[in-house]
């Protein structure tokens, strides 16, 4: 039984060290997409200063349509990476005060990161311990 238990503790150990892995690139993951979001305000400030220089209409924002029944990316990701670099995992309200939704008080944020964590639930993406906090799957 020895070689049983060495095997199932090599098992464990590798599968703890994948976990940690994919957590810190979904970390990682999670800062890249926020520097993209934030290079691309600054892109449509500078198309919006362009446009008003040459005295054309600024081209309005948010108006790229999506398809019926498709999401914004973004939100389940970061939520994912924030959970996934969470040792012992998170709570919602944890993740509130992360994300500065508590301070604002913004209701539609707060209903934006439960839908995501139950998006993210329900595709098997995150599960919740004992303790009620979310952690990766």
């Amino acid at each position: 039984m020895s070689d049983t238990q060495t095997f199932e503790t090599f098992v464990a150990k590798e599968r703890d060290r994948l976990a940690k892995a994919r957590a810190k690139i979904l970390g990682q993951q999670a800062e890249l997409q926020q520097q993209l979001a934030a290079i691309e305000t600054e892109m449509r400030a500078v198309d919006a200063y362009e446009a008003v220089k040459s005295g054309k209409a600024a081209p309005a924002t948010g108006t790229k349509t999506r398809k019926s029944g498709t999401r914004r990316s973004g939100i389940r990701d970061e939520i994912l990476g924030i959970v996934s670099s969470a040792a012992g995992g998170i709570t919602r309200g944890e993740l509130l005060e992360k994300k500065g939704i508590i301070e604002r008080d913004d209701k539609a944020g707060a209903q934006s990161v439960s839908n995501a964590l139950a998006a993210l639930k329900k595709a098997g993406k995150l599960s919740q311990n004992a303790d009620g906090k979310y952690v990766a799957a």
